[in-house]
């Protein structure tokens, strides 16, 4: 009987540690896995034939939420932040700033607004929280299937960029990758003008096991969009500038001299 009031108490702490830690936005009714890829055409890259990073991003959707993140994203912050716990130090390791999109969660931390975090590099994780962009969309006439889907083509100018996007109308969920959404279904592929980004969905459907939508609370450094926007664009035009800013001596086998190649999804 003890043993057993001691595991129905530590149940109770970790639920609470857990509801303390974090914010459960729902539970997925709809998971999409997206492959995005960014040109990214570094000057001493050893193979020149690739061009591209290409990464795996998910979207989980709710009644009241979306959830856009790596597909270890959490696996990554949790170990950076469980680092800084023990040591009190920087984050002790590099991440692609080329393709980092961080995290974004629709309608966080209310209705009407997202919430993005990312980890710029050996900064650690910071985070802005801004209105959902409102899109303005034209839907045109051309249709092309996608997974499956008949989708219909729409085009839009987001933040410096032109954008083709194909959407879903059998998907009623008005959501795609990243921030974009606004659509009377689905976006399935994405592509901006100049073909530096391109997400193209990879599975869709309900998932088969219930999947919570849990947003996990660390210390970041809190600023606005414009602020993080400088930010990135310093660590990619001058990273070892960047990373002895924040106490860090970085090699990168020549690549840290001059200027890396620099294409932001968003533009302003």
């Amino acid at each position: 009987m003890k043993k057993l009031l001691f595991l129905a108490s530590l149940c109770c702490a970790l639920t609470a540690s857990a509801q303390n830690d974090s914010t459960l936005l729902g539970t997925s009714e709809l998971h999409v896995k997206y492959q995005v890829a960014q040109l990214c055409d570094y000057p001493n890259q050893w193979r020149q034939d690739d061009w591209r990073d290409t990464l795996t991003y998910e979207l989980d959707i709710c009644d009241k939420a979306a959830h856009w993140q790596r597909d270890n994203w959490q696996g990554t912050v949790a170990s950076g932040w469980k680092y800084f716990q023990m040591t009190k130090k920087i984050w002790p390791f590099s991440m692609n700033t080329q393709a980092q999109l961080g995290e974004v969660v629709i309608g966080l931390p209310e209705k009407g607004q997202l919430t993005r975090r990312v980890i710029l590099d050996v900064a650690g994780l910071m985070q802005y929280s801004e209105p959902i962009p409102q899109m303005k969309w034209k839907v045109q006439s051309e249709h092309k299937t996608v997974l499956g889907y008949d989708c219909q083509r729409a085009t839009c100018e987001f933040r410096g960029r032109k954008w083709e996007a194909w959407f879903a109308a059998a998907i009623p969920a008005s959501y795609g990758p990243y921030k974009f959404g606004g659509l009377p279904g689905l976006i399935l592929d994405l592509e901006d003008s100049t073909h530096e980004w391109h997400f193209t969905a990879q599975e869709v459907g309900r998932p088969s096991t219930p999947r919570l939508m849990v947003y996990r609370h660390y210390d970041a450094e809190k600023m606005d969009h414009k602020r993080l926007m400088k930010k990135e664009k310093l660590l990619n035009l001058n990273h070892t500038a960047f990373a002895q800013d924040y106490g860090a001596n970085i090699k990168m086998d020549g690549m840290e001299i001059g200027s890396m190649p620099y294409y932001p999804l968003e533009m302003k």
